[in-house]
């Protein structure tokens, strides 16, 4: 027979955690002394603390491990590595969505860096009415998006006949209501017949504030962030709801992927 002080010793446990285990009948000693009102437990109680105690280590509640006890599951190797194993993939769901938190954070850590103390200097002009001819994506669409828009449109690109410049390509944007919007890649053309499955979208004459992204195509909704959150209120600017599109010089724009590829962004303002 083990004391109270024995079993708490073999298991790293305090013997007061033991008394409260037996006091809420989740574990109880094989004999308490008639006169001394010592608890007294067997070896074999020993793999079941164990057990317990693991549990609880595992964030496992004590109504849990003591259902467990009374079904004898605790005591039955093959219906408590079922249950551990539950436990298992709860824990990966609840990494997967700290990890997810984590990323977001380092994100805005990073978007704070990013945008603390610069100053990106935005060029204004006015930009006179031209045509794009390309193919959209709507947002309303419920399918694809503005990356696969783009591959299908460089496969087809060589039917745009009359381009104004053969080495600049556009990104167009625009709201066409309240919370729906149209892309279209597309070249600036002069065009009566559009290929089929094209679309063809004027540009009006507006005044915008240039910004230029360096970097991958992938961090460009990071710069279009800054760029309304920062860099324009920084400068007294005030975007207006028109068409704003990018702007793709392939002397400069080396790939999508590349760090030095340079992107022109017009964001219409007052």
């Amino acid at each position: 027979m083990l004391t109270i002080g024995q079993m708490a010793r073999i298991l790293n446990v305090t013997p007061k955690t033991l008394r409260h285990y037996d006091s809420i009948g989740l574990f109880s000693p094989c004999h308490i002394g008639a006169d001394n009102q010592y608890r007294y437990y067997t070896s074999e109680q020993v793999n079941q603390l164990r057990r317990i105690l693991f549990l609880r280590s595992m964030g496992m509640g004590l109504e849990v491990i003591r259902g467990l006890i009374q079904s004898g599951a605790i005591d039955d190797p093959e219906r408590l590595k079922a249950i551990l194993q539950e436990h298992a993939d709860t824990i990966r769901a609840e990494i997967s969505k700290q990890q997810e938190l984590l990323h977001s954070v380092e994100e805005m850590i990073e978007n704070i860096d990013h945008t603390r103390g610069m100053h990106m200097k935005a060029k204004i002009v006015t930009r006179n009415e031209f045509t794009v001819v390309g193919m959209e994506h709507k947002s309303d669409s419920g399918t694809g998006n503005i990356g696969e828009l783009w591959q299908r449109f460089l496969k087809r690109q060589h039917e745009i006949e009359g381009k104004v410049n053969p080495n600049v390509c556009y990104g167009v944007f625009y709201m066409h209501t309240n919370d729906e919007y149209t892309y279209v890649a597309g070249y600036e053309a002069n065009m009566e017949k559009v290929p089929n499955g094209m679309v063809k979208i004027t540009v009006p004459t507006q005044k915008y504030a240039v910004f230029t992204h360096v970097g991958s195509v992938a961090n460009i909704a990071k710069t279009i962030e800054s760029i309304y959150g920062t860099w324009l209120p920084q400068q007294g600017l005030n975007p207006i709801n028109g068409i704003d599109f990018a702007e793709m010089n392939f002397e400069r724009f080396v790939d999508p992927q590349s760090e030095t590829s340079e992107i022109d962004l017009y964001i219409p303002i007052e």
